[in-house]
């Protein structure tokens, strides 16, 4: 039920901000609530089984920045059975991604040293604790 949860948040959250910008607004995630998820609960008085997952900012956006790129639908859109990866269509995804966080950052990063920097290191592991003290994840 936990796992459900957290998707139906994504949904409702996606959709949130899919009417946000159908109305001119701007909308950016607030994953890095997360870092602190306990102070956070704390901060909305959150009950048991209630736990903060995504943070939403809604507002009118004074500049237009870069969009950053997304997978092609080619690598993760797939009819009828998974198909294997397109090496080329990724290829070209990431010297597209690499020029995008070149010119926003300065960094020349491929998506694969995104992937790793996240997951080289433990990512969060207070959030195991935390679910399970406000009841979640027991089992």
């Amino acid at each position: 039920m936990s796992l459900i949860g957290a998707v139906d948040t994504g949904i409702m959250a996606q959709n949130v901000l899919l009417a946000a910008e159908s109305l001119g607004l701007g909308g950016v995630y607030i994953g890095a609530l997360r870092n602190q998820i306990e102070q956070v609960a704390e901060l909305l008085g959150l009950p048991d089984y209630c736990v903060p997952l995504v943070g939403l900012c809604l507002g009118y956006p004074d500049q237009d920045p870069m969009l950053k790129l997304r997978f092609p639908q080619a690598l993760v859109c797939h009819e009828n059975r998974y198909q294997p990866l397109e090496q080329t269509v990724f290829e070209q995804y990431d010297a597209e991604l690499t020029d995008y966080y070149q010119a926003r950052s300065g960094k020349a990063l491929s998506w694969l040293d995104g992937v790793r920097k996240t997951l080289n290191q433990p990512v969060r592991p207070h959030i195991l604790p935390f679910l399970q003290k406000k009841g979640l994840l027991k089992k």
